[in-house]
């Protein structure tokens, strides 16, 4: 009978998730369920993986995928793929009025609650209160029986894959993840998991009130996002003086050919 209702609601989950007793029954679904099943639930999860990160209850079934699907790779390209880009999002509102200030998608996600959940998820396991009680007993459901993989080697396999992302946000937003109590505790998880130096020096630089230092200090791989999106601006900026150029060109000659019959 479990079977059969796994079968079927496994590419339901979407809807599922949108309450807690629904998350609880996708729990089910993506511990139990076989393989080809674990595939179709990913799938429908897809297109709003990033914003069930941040849900209250949506991120639970997704933390639960990270948690017991053996295939990474299939897990890192249909739920975390989105989070891999440090490029702004550019949001507008009904009234079509420019929304700010911009972050990346991860970036929603290091100063939520339940978004900063799901990462320290990853970056700090031994943290057994990252996890409510009754949400404890339901990841325990199935015990090693439901994977095979260690636990352990899939979130170093996920951190490993958001690695760049995370620290090139914590690099370039570390002043604001600072005053951000969801967003200094994920700060602190990525310094625990990957202690970068640079990342320390930066820290260092705003507690004492140097952002001037603190930005010097970034160090040049993470400053390629915004470097790469002011060139390519002016790139833009380049081939629109080039096309008026042109244009102004074009007029230059119609005017002689102009002036040229006239004296004809």
């Amino acid at each position: 009978y479990v079977n059969d209702l796994v079968a079927t609601l496994s590419d339901q989950l979407p809807k599922l998730m949108i309450t807690k007793p629904g998350s609880r029954v996708a729990l089910v679904v993506i511990t139990f369920g076989a393989a080809k099943d674990r595939r179709l639930a990913l799938k429908s999860l897809k297109a709003g993986a990033v914003e069930a990160l941040s849900h209250s209850s949506g991120h639970l079934a997704v933390l639960r995928a990270l948690d017991v699907v053996d295939d990474t790779v299939q897990v890192q390209k249909l739920l975390l793929d989105g989070l891999r880009s440090t490029q702004p999002v550019v949001a507008y509102s009904a009234t079509g009025e420019l929304r700010g200030p911009l972050h990346p998608p991860l970036m929603t996600l290091l100063r939520s609650r339940f978004g900063a959940k799901c990462l320290l998820f990853l970056l700090c396991p031994e943290k057994s209160s990252v996890l409510e009680p009754d949400e404890a007993l339901l990841f325990a459901l199935g015990g090693a029986s439901v994977f095979k993989k260690e636990r352990s080697v899939k979130r170093k396999e996920h951190l490993l894959f958001l690695r760049r992302a995370l620290l090139t946000c914590c690099f370039k937003y570390a002043e604001v993840l600072v005053r951000c109590p969801n967003g200094s505790r994920v700060l602190e998880g990525v310094v625990r998991a990957f202690r970068p130096p640079a990342l320390l020096v930066v820290l260092a630089h705003i507690f004492a009130g140097d952002a001037t230092g603190a930005a010097a200090a970034i160090p040049g791989e993470f400053k390629e996002s915004s470097e790469e999106a002011g060139s390519s601006e002016a790139n833009e900026n380049s081939s629109g003086d080039s096309d008026s150029s042109d244009d102004n060109d074009s007029d230059s000659d119609s005017d002689s050919d102009s002036d040229s019959d006239s004296s004809a």
